[in-house]
């Protein structure tokens, strides 16, 4: 769908458009990743939709976390402590 949206974005608007999940593919390419880690705002619903994205396309999760955030504007507000717990916890899980 994120595809889908971009070009019709570029089509209508005549401007590139991209998403984060389209953004951090294009940087596994670059990077070769082939496993990842994953620490997102969101609810576990549309976790599961990046997740399920890039295992289609082959990459493999090794540990993911989400805070389950539904409003686009408390995004900023999640305290940085509770990131660095969470990048912590991904960084010592094993899949």
């Amino acid at each position: 769908l994120d595809r889908r949206l971009c070009e019709r974005i570029t089509s209508e608007i005549g401007c590139r458009a991209t998403t984060s999940t389209l953004a951090l593919e294009d940087r596994f390419k670059a990077l070769r990743v082939k496993t990842y880690g994953l620490l997102t705002p969101y609810t576990q619903s549309y976790q599961q939709k990046i997740l399920d994205t890039f295992e289609r396309e082959g990459y493999s999760c090794a540990a993911e976390r989400h805070a389950g955030i539904t409003d686009n504007l408390a995004y900023a507000s999640f305290p940085p402590d509770d990131i660095r717990r969470m990048t912590r916890e991904i960084a010592a899980a094993k899949k």
